[in-house]
């Protein structure tokens, strides 16, 4: 097992720390009071996350401000270099909670949703026979569906 290895995050140096293994921990710190004439000791902490989508977001906040984060990406910043900038970062294992550092890699857009196993199971949706082409795909997770039911509260169709 790697040890782990923690480096502050971009923006919030001195406040919170990402690990190789995908963990985000605030640092222990002093915070003036809400009325401002004093201080108060906060101690650190591993922080939990949301998932968004099946990715990993935390939320992470400075002078009263919050903003959320994908995991994966705050993990990438701090530890893969990315000399020719490319905008994305790719699971390789296609386990989007899996955000160890040597999971995830730098890629374009292309690269990424052209990855591993996408297009096999893109093709296996098209194979059900209530899916006539990719249009449908795209609008499947628009659609919701619409319940009919009469006034006395039966349910009639869907």
């Amino acid at each position: 097992m790697q040890n782990e290895m923690w480096k502050d995050i971009k923006g919030y140096e001195g406040l919170y720390q990402v690990s190789i293994l995908g963990r985000v921990k605030s640092i222990t710190r002093r915070i003036s009071d809400k009325n401002g004439i004093g201080t108060r000791l906060l101690s650190g902490r591993i922080l939990k996350h949301c998932l968004n989508n099946g990715y990993p977001m935390i939320s992470l906040s400075k002078n009263g401000e919050i903003n959320s984060y994908l995991i994966h990406r705050i993990v990438a910043e701090a530890f893969i270099p990315n000399p020719n900038n490319l905008p994305e970062v790719n699971h390789k294992d296609e386990v989007k909670t899996n955000n160890n550092v040597e999971n995830l890699e730098w890629c374009t857009p292309k690269y990424n949703m052209n990855y591993g196993t996408l297009k096999e199971r893109r093709n296996a949706i098209l194979q059900i026979p209530e899916i006539k082409d990719r249009q449908q795909v795209r609008n499947k997770s628009k659609r919701k569906p619409v319940l009919q039911y009469s006034i006395d509260g039966e349910f009639i169709t869907e």
